[in-house]
């Protein structure tokens, strides 16, 4: 059985943020990083009907994702993969774009 993180109402998260679930899962019950992320990401999407195309990014999947700004820490100064997913799971960076089926959403 997948172990899997989400938020499906106020009751769980008052945010309804899943950077903040990731986090505060963290935080609470010592996960690494990367198994955060696996259960907010992977591990959701293999409960759904639709999970050979979502939950991963890799050719043939559905391109919904979220584009975050990482600041001096990110990619462009070399960081690891590592180090990324501990920013992205523990610091909460801004959103950069929302992509949709492949479409920046606006607004």
């Amino acid at each position: 059985m997948p172990l899997v993180l989400g938020t499906d109402s106020w009751a769980s998260n008052d945010a309804l943020d899943m950077r903040r679930e990731v986090r505060l899962a963290r935080e609470t019950l010592g996960l690494s990083a990367r198994s955060a992320w696996r259960m907010a990401t992977e591990g959701g999407a293999s409960l759904l009907p639709w999970d050979h195309v979502t939950g991963r990014l890799e050719v043939g999947a559905a391109a919904d994702l979220v584009v975050y700004s990482m600041g001096a820490g990110g990619r462009r100064s070399g960081a690891r993969p590592e180090r990324l997913l501990e920013q992205l799971t523990l610091e909460q960076p801004a959103v950069a774009a929302v992509f949709i089926a492949g479409e920046r959403a606006r607004g």
